[in-house]
């Protein structure tokens, strides 16, 4: 940041200039939280040095330091250990509200993807991102750079909280400087239209991800001098004229519920065009503007299932999209309704993302844990009302995500089958059927009042029985019994057909690889 720093020195001749120093190496372990919360007392000490405070405040970051410097404004407005913003002008110190301007240079505003379009990259550092990533998470290590990836915790935290602030005081104009030929982090990495309209855009031509803070060369550097300094003193009015990027987000107030429909493993989520219908139908009956969002996380296998990274990766699909929706529809109460997989993304959501809250939850063929904590998020108004309907012979549930319960192994298990414990959860007994009996037509219908309101319409007590299939949840007590006969059942096929299946033309390595190959492929498909 040398040359950044003379260029304000020179713009700014009698501004006291703060430098932090900081570690952000790719092993580093330590989170971005702290950073942030690190970076607010850093400010916070320097502005307290002097007895009158500072008429004025400007921030500069760059690359993660510009995810920092935002979280700490936003720590510094109130937000503190990830909670979301309350009573922000009590807990706010003075230097947040004397901040004119934020300038990010190269800011990874949404974090950072693999996802994304193609960028101009050399083969051997795209070779470390798409296979380092994995890696890392093996050996434990680079947690800093992981925990910054689009739709991680620290991310959409800090988007969520940017929209809660921006609708009760004004925030300061955010100038994003984007390098055309930023090779690290892609323009849709780099913008974030979500977090409000104060927000502007200015292209450096010729630039990358890292040569953005280097004013040496020639004519380069002097550009990117001009537009920094630029960015520090031009007017609104100014910054609007050279704004490259106008945000298309046309937020709707008039939409007072929005309602996430999500499907399950192994699951095409026909039924969610259905249960959208229906709460279509109900919000014309009750005069209620609805906006619903389907499922749009595709299919997902067993065996991804199995997998808590490949979990994740559709909890951070899942807060993307609540992000967007608090961001379009800002007046709207958040409402869910999920079967299987999907009950997994809210609650792990939940758990990871403390700005995200819902108003009234439905769980069917649920594959959370029965000790999930809805007694802290329900006293904590985050959640409001929950309703988990629990199905007379829910094997699926009872045989699989309960023995990783019962291991004490993982964060699924058998709400679906046995219900919760903790909290006062609204445990709706029994659904005739196996998992999905809770999604049936018949019981639509009902879901959508729920969810509509106003008010908790009590379930229909003729679509209920009063007990369960005693043989599966017995078996589901056992479960371990099934995973045993599974796994002697897949052994004895191995050997069976790497050591008793003779050929000459494969030998027995290959065959035990190909074996192994068929299982896995298996696994990924159903």
């Amino acid at each position: 940041m040398a040359d950044v720093r003379s260029s304000v020195e020179h713009m700014l001749p009698n501004a006291d200039i703060l430098v932090p120093e900081y570690s952000t190496w790719l092993l580093s372990n330590t989170t971005a939280i702290k950073l942030a919360n690190a970076l607010n007392d850093t400010i916070d000490e320097a502005f307290n040095r002097k007895p009158e405070g500072y008429e004025e405040v400007i921030l500069i970051g760059h690359s993660i330091g510009s995810l920092l410097a935002r979280k700490a404004y936003v720590i510094a407005r109130g937000e503190t250990e990830e909670v979301p913003v309350e009573n922000f002008r009590q807990r706010s110190k003075t230097w947040a509200s004397r901040v004119s301007r934020i300038v990010l240079m190269a800011g990874m505003n949404r974090g950072w993807s693999l996802s994304v379009a193609s960028r101009p990259m050399l083969w051997p550092k795209a070779a470390v991102i798409w296979l380092g990533s994995p890696v890392a998470r093996i050996l434990g290590v680079g947690k800093l750079i992981l925990g910054l990836q689009r739709g991680s915790p620290f991310v959409s935290n800090l988007t969520l909280q940017w929209l809660k602030l921006s609708q009760g005081v004004p925030l300061p104009p955010v100038i994003q400087l984007l390098g055309t030929d930023d090779d690290i982090v892609a323009e849709a990495d780099n913008i974030d239209f979500l977090a409000g309209q104060n927000f502007f855009y200015m292209r450096l031509s010729n630039t990358g991800h890292a040569n953005v803070v280097d004013f040496q060369e020639a004519l380069l550097g002097a550009k990117r001098r001009e537009t920094l300094e630029f960015s520090i003193n031009a007017s609104i009015e100014a910054l609007r004229t050279k704004n490259v990027l106008i945000p298309s987000l046309r937020p709707d107030p008039e939409v007072k519920k929005v309602i996430f429909v999500m499907h399950g493993i192994r699951d095409f989520g026909e039924w969610t065009s259905d249960a959208k219908k229906a709460l279509l139908i109900e919000a014309d009956r009750k005069k209620t503007k609805a906006h619903i969002i389907t499922s749009g996380y595709g299919y997902f296998s067993m065996g991804g299932f199995l997998l808590f990274g490949e979990r994740q990766k559709n909890v951070r699909w899942f807060v993307d999209r609540y992000t967007q929706a608090k961001a379009l529809y800002p007046k709207a109460a958040i409402e869910y309704l999920a079967h299987s997989n999907g009950t997994y993304l809210l609650a792990s959501a939940l758990r990871d993302y403390r700005s995200i809250d819902v108003d009234r939850v439905v769980f069917a063929g649920s594959v959370v844990r029965r000790d999930f904590d809805w007694g802290t998020l329900l006293q904590a108004q985050r959640v409001r009302s929950v309703r988990n309907y629990v199905a007379t012979a829910d094997w699926v549930v009872g045989f699989f995500p309960y023995f990783y319960e019962l291991l004490n192994y993982s964060d699924i298990g058998g709400a679906g089958l046995l219900g919760f414990t903790s909290g006062d959860v609204n445990q709706i007994r029994y659904v005739p059927g196996q998992h999905g009996a809770a999604i049936g037509p018949q019981n639509l219908g009902e879901l959508a009042a729920f969810l509509i309101g106003p008010g908790d319409t009590p379930p229909s007590s003729t679509l209920l029985q009063e007990t369960q299939c005693g043989l599966i949840v017995a078996i589901a007590r056992i479960c371990w019994i099934v995973w045993l006969v599974l796994a002697l059942v897949l052994i004895y096929g191995g050997y069976a057909f790497a050591c008793r299946w003779q050929t000459d033309r494969i030998g027995r390595w290959p065959r035990a690889v190909l074996y192994a190959f068929t299982i896995l492929l298996l696994l990924n498909t159903v």
